[in-house]
């Protein structure tokens, strides 16, 4: 019995060790998985796809995907890694259940859940989930309830093997590479101080656009025009696979 349990400890070990050496590498891949998820949110959308996950349902966000991937790489300061795991866990999760969509409404809160799902199993230090519910704009008791169903939906499957890692994570290096030869002025290469200058900048830009348009609602637009506008920010590109 010893001997069986030592095995999958030692695989963990292993891969932790090898996704802290594989950290910097991947940063270029924070980009990609942004443009990933906003495609997949914007085919969902243009599909009329419909979803079994109310419970993950929130407001439709103000933050582009990119700058939401910038967020979570700012504040939680889990490895990039944890991206890559993420996403493969979005995927378990609509394997399971094929009626699972990513929307606009419930994208920011399935990824955050999966990521820092990611970060707990893999990283050796990791934030609490007071910081990544701070993060998401949510209640800690919130953030605990959707972490419990999310395990529950992928049946609480988070080991991942060397292979499987590799696999996915060639196959963004791949994207990565396509995305910089078709818009060399914006490289998925990005470095984390640019991303989190990237992101400071954005919010400035949306903190701006904001005070702007309470300005102009509070002289004379319609209650409606303020969902119009918040709309209006969701103009990025992404795909998971089996989304």
């Amino acid at each position: 019995m010893v001997g069986a349990d030592a095995e999958p400890c030692s695989h963990l070990v292993e891969l932790q060790e090898f996704m802290a050496s594989d950290a910097a590498r991947q940063e270029r891949l924070v980009a990609v998985i942004a443009v990933m998820l906003q495609e997949t949110v914007n085919a969902t959308q243009s599909l009329c796809r419909p979803t079994k996950l109310s419970s993950f349902d929130g407001p439709k966000p103000h933050l582009s995907a990119s700058s939401y991937v910038k967020r979570i790489m700012k504040y939680s300061d889990a490895s990039p890694c944890c991206l890559v795991v993420g996403a493969i866990y979005l995927e378990r999760l609509k394997k399971r259940d094929d009626m699972v969509a990513l929307t606009v409404y419930n994208f920011q809160r399935l990824f955050l859940v999966a990521v820092m799902l990611a970060s707990k199993f893999l990283d050796d230090a990791y934030a609490s989930n007071r910081i990544w519910a701070e993060i998401g704009g949510l209640m800690v008791e919130e953030l605990n309830h959707l972490e419990l169903e999310f395990l529950y939906r992928i049946a609480f499957s988070l080991s991942i093997s060397r292979e499987e890692y590799d696999w996915y994570a060639e196959e963004l290096h791949r994207r990565a590479d396509l995305q910089e030869r078709e818009c060399p002025e914006n490289p998925a290469s990005a470095t984390r101080e640019e991303l989190n200058s990237s992101l400071d900048h954005d919010l400035d830009v949306v903190t701006r656009q904001f005070a702007e348009l309470e300005s102009q609602l509070s002289r004379n637009s319609t209650p409606t025009s303020k969902a119009c506008w918040i709309a209006g920010q969701e103009s990025e590109k992404v795909s998971l696979a089996s989304y």
